[in-house]
């Protein structure tokens, strides 16, 4: 009975003076607990907290604003749902309405044939999504969102789990969505089709290269090292926005009768050979497409944009999606320069770098394989059963490497150079694929211990080194549920 707290606003409001104040999970569970109050018909209390919101994002601590940026999303997913729900109980009393004078219609004027139409309008467009003065939220999103990506990257990688969100409950925030995270997404993809195919020293900062490279006698001493950018999360919002501007091109190509190239734009890429691509199959023709520095105020015109440029923006990042996913799958741990375990010790900063960008390469494989997975379980997906196979073969073994390199990664003890054990036995489990034994994954689990005792006096414990580093073994998978549970189907079907 939300109503018997509308009394009381004023106090709720006082209460949120110190959310500040507040540890950010107990922040987020007071906003999630309120917000129901404010969409129960409270609208003044619904625009107090979207200005909470704004002012916790200039906060000093990276935990506040990532409440912020998670309670703005949440927000607006609410409204987007709200919306959806309006929108179908209006259609259907549409339609009832429409069916029953229809029917009057023929009773009066005998035989005839009529159909009864409406149009469902976005829900980006809906006037659930506009708060008070006209203001559009969808504009306060873009506004908000911004400043969110030069936030950190814990509060970007929320970010752009929040964006894959909104795109399922609202896939016409296609081109809103693509304005914010193309750019992104175009800074970390190497050129062309040479391997390896992302700039992966641009994710990490430190290490001897300050996000721009390892030094050639550097990274032993204690400098910092920070994750900059979440790419498992950047690479699984893209691959959403690429696979909703796949549907818009097929669709686009049928209503014009060209039945090729909607089958050529229904082609995923990722299917493609280099032959094939370089000859214009799949959605975009042709390989990869950059976007300079000075052309990225294209991406960020939004509605002023022609149709043209839209359409353009859409196949460039579609034919950019593809090719990333193309090459990944032709790499091996040596493009990524990771050739032993030794290169992934924790201890140095060379090394807690080098583990930061397993991690993101990693979750950058396990995107891929999902894209893989959904082709194998959609439609025709029997037709390229053979080839999807393959390429998620290749991947499985591309990310046992990765995973093996990074997990038996250990400090030298004493601070010697010698190479440690682990390495061979990471070179012999990437020898044949097995994805390492049971006793590798018992030595894994001191890893952080090991590498902390070896370091010697004056350096730094891994995860003083490197805040954001999470061991192989306890990184959480970029697969969603709904793959997982595929995927464990199969196995448990086929064998």
């Amino acid at each position: 009975h939300p109503s018997l707290l509308f009394e009381h606003t004023s106090r709720i409001k006082d209460a949120l003076q110190g959310f500040l104040l507040l540890p950010a999970p107990v922040a987020l569970g007071l906003l999630l607990a309120l917000w129901p109050l404010a969409a129960a018909g409270r609208r003044d209390l619904g625009d107090y907290l979207v200005m909470l919101l704004r002012k916790v994002m200039f906060a000093r601590e990276a935990g506040s604003r990532l409440v912020a940026v998670r309670g703005f999303l949440f927000i607006l997913l609410q409204q987007l749902r709200a919306a959806a729900s309006s929108a179908g109980v209006e259609d259907d009393e549409r339609a009832a309405a429409a069916a029953a004078a229809a029917a009057a219609a023929a009773a009066a004027a005998g035989p005839s044939f009529s159909q009864a139409s409406c149009s469902q309008s976005s829900l980006s467009q809906m006037q659930a999504l506009t708060s008070g003065a006209g203001v559009s939220l969808q504009h306060e999103l873009q506004g908000f969102l911004r400043r969110a990506l030069g936030q950190q990257a814990a509060v970007r990688s929320a970010l752009y789990e929040g964006l894959s969100a909104i795109l399922l409950a609202d896939p016409g925030s296609r081109d809103v969505v693509l304005e914010l995270v193309a750019p992104q997404f175009y800074r970390y993809v190497t050129e062309g089709a040479a391997l390896p195919p992302l700039h992966c020293r641009l994710l990490v900062s430190g290490g001897g290269g300050g996000g721009g490279g390892y030094g050639s006698g550097s990274g032993g001493g204690s400098e910092t090292v920070t994750l900059l950018e979440p790419l498992p999360a950047l690479l699984a919002c893209v691959r959403r926005v690429a696979g909703l501007c796949r549907e818009a091109m097929v669709a686009a190509a049928v209503a014009a009768g060209e039945e090729e190239a909607a089958a050529a734009a229904g082609m995923p890429g990722v299917l493609l050979e280099e032959d094939e691509a370089e000859a214009g199959g799949g959605a975009g023709g042709g390989d990869v497409l950059m976007v300079e520095e000075e052309e990225e105020e294209e991406y960020g015109g939004g509605r002023q944009r022609q149709d043209q440029g839209a359409d353009l923006a859409v196949k460039d990042l579609v034919r950019t999606w593809d090719g990333l996913a193309r090459r990944l799958l032709r790499c091996e741990a040596e493009h990524f320069d990771m050739n032993c375990a030794a290169d992934l010790n924790p201890a140095v900063a060379s090394g807690a770098a080098r583990q930061l960008q397993a991690a993101c390469l990693l979750g950058a494989i396990e995107v891929a394989m999902e894209e893989l997975v959904d082709i194998a379980t959609g439609p025709g997906g029997s037709e390229t059963a053979a080839r999807s196979g393959e390429r998620l073969a290749r991947a499985f073994e591309l990310h046992c490497r990765l995973h093996d390199l990074a997990r038996e990664a250990k400090a030298p003890a004493g601070g010697s150079k010698a190479k440690p054990a682990a390495t061979e036995a990471a070179a012999g489990s990437a020898a044949d694929g097995s994805g390492g034994t049971a006793a590798g994954a018992g030595a894994a689990a001191g890893t952080t211990a090991a590498a902390a005792a070896g370091g010697g006096g004056s350096a730094k414990r891994p995860r003083e080194l490197c805040p954001d580093l999470i061991p192989a073994d306890s990184r959480p998978p970029a697969l969603s549920a709904a793959c997982l549970a595929k995927l464990c189907s199969g196995v448990l079907r086929d064998g």
